[in-house]
This record gives structure tokens, sequence and C-alpha cells, in this order.
């Protein structure tokens, strides 16, 4: 992710919080180096500071964000033909 890019979306970031030596920049471009290349976290490249850190920003903020959401309610009956898939509603 570039500067320009980090800019846009810098507004929808938590804000930094206590001594941080990983700028959230940093961070973003580590998970989604993660994610394209399906490495571990043990695998990060130090460029991208230490993984325990960006596994830390990460988590932290994935359970912030399922914590905030509650799940959707239907009041409609599902058919047989719609069904669900590990949660999630097909059909």
């Amino acid at each position: 992710m570039t500067e320009e890019q980090y800019r846009r979306i810098l507004e929808l970031l938590p804000k930094q919080r206590g001594n941080i030596k990983t700028e959230n920049l940093t961070v973003l471009n580590a998970l989604v180096y993660i994610c394209r290349n399906g490495y571990s976290w043990r695998a990060l490249p130090e460029k991208f500071g230490k993984w325990h850190t960006v596994y830390v920003r990460f988590n932290r903020r994935a359970k912030a964000a399922c914590g905030s959401r509650s799940p959707p309610s239907s009041s409609r009956k599902r058919s047989r033909s719609e069904g669900s898939f590990a949660g999630f509603n097909v059909g």
C-alpha cells in the first residue's frame, strides 16, 4: 500500500496508542503480504517489523470487530433450497 492509499483510509483506522515502534502502514502492508503469500506469522520478513507485533495488532482489531457485530436476524424462514454453509447464507 502506498502512502497516498494509506492517507485515504487513515481516518477509518484506530488511533495508534502507547509507545509505537511499528506504524499502521507497515502493519497493513504486512497483513497484505501474509494474505497474498499465505505465509505464517513467524515467516514474516523483518522489513515489516516483529511478527508478534503485527499478529497482536491484527488479533486485537479482529476481536474488537467481531465483538461489535451481532449476527443478522431474519423474520422469514428460509427454505431448504436456500440453506446455509458455515454460517453464511447460501441461495
